[in-house]
């Protein structure tokens, strides 16, 4: 029986829908309700130290020594000779099962990001410990964008690549017409660079905006976590971004890869 040829463009149509839902999702907060009004009598003392945080954790782990340290946290070279065999000629049916794994894949990495997360977040919740888990949940989150853009063929070491991550990290933390803007920008660049276009972007920029995005996100649930026992609920909060983000991240950089295919690249 002859096999029936891969429609890649069916399979981007279908995700290109899927996406359209996940950009207008509503973000729930564990938090929202009468704890938001907390969020103002917040001394700016705080407010500074949180997003100095964010931003020296940036420093450290999304530069090149942090990004070395975390390539040492997981299988970076097998997940690139996978993806290296993967790419090699396929049959109709060998490619049907190549995307069903690289979803399965994306799908399981983020699961164990997202209670590993989650369990470190309530812990140091409990202890009564808010600013010092920063580095370690921005290790979790950059670590899972490194194993997804990795699993289907992206690198995130050249600027433009680094700037496209950010843009997708910046997307799974917003909501509304934000991220409905974010995943435009992220798509721009993003074919770009897979077609060799001229593109004009600037890192330290979008550092510091994803440095800024990330502790207005925080800003109420990690001086709540400074408190033991209530910080547990503040803790759980970890587990909804990770969640956020390894969800988002997997359906731009499948978007992404479904795109080259279908142009050929």
């Amino acid at each position: 029986m002859k096999e029936m040829p891969i429609s890649y463009h069916r399979i981007l149509n279908r995700l290109e829908k899927k996406e359209q839902r996940l950009l207008r999702r509503r973000t729930l907060s564990l938090l929202s309700g009468p704890m938001e009004s907390i969020r103002g009598r917040i001394p700016n003392s705080v407010r500074n130290n949180l997003e100095y945080a964010f931003e020296k954790a940036f420093s450290l782990l999304f530069g090149p020594e942090g990004t070395r340290f975390l390539e040492h946290t997981y299988a970076r070279k097998k997940l690139e000779q996978q993806f290296r065999a993967w790419e090699s000629p396929l049959s109709p049916a060998q490619a049907r099962k190549v995307l069903s794994a690289m979803e399965r894949g994306a799908g399981l990495t983020g699961a164990v990001e997202k209670t590993a997360a989650g369990a470190e977040g309530v812990a140091l919740g409990l202890l009564g410990i808010g600013l010092p888990d920063i580095p370690v949940l921005l290790a979790w989150l950059l670590r899972s964008l490194y194993q997804t853009a990795t699993r289907y063929g992206f690198s995130y070491n050249s600027p433009a690549e680094r700037v496209y991550l950010l843009l997708v990290l910046q997307g799974a933390l917003s909501e509304g017409e934000a991220r409905i803007a974010l995943s435009a920008r992220a798509d721009k660049l993003g074919r770009a660079i897979d077609h060799g276009w001229a593109a004009e972007f600037h890192p330290e920029e979008e550092i510091r905006k994803t440095s800024a995005l990330l502790s207005e996100r925080l800003l109420l649930v990690k001086f709540i976590q400074g408190f033991p026992v209530v910080g547990a609920l503040a803790g759980l909060s970890n587990l909804s971004m990770s969640s956020a983000v390894s969800e988002y991240g997997a359906l731009k950089y499948r978007k992404r890869f479904l795109e080259r295919k279908v142009r050929g690249l």
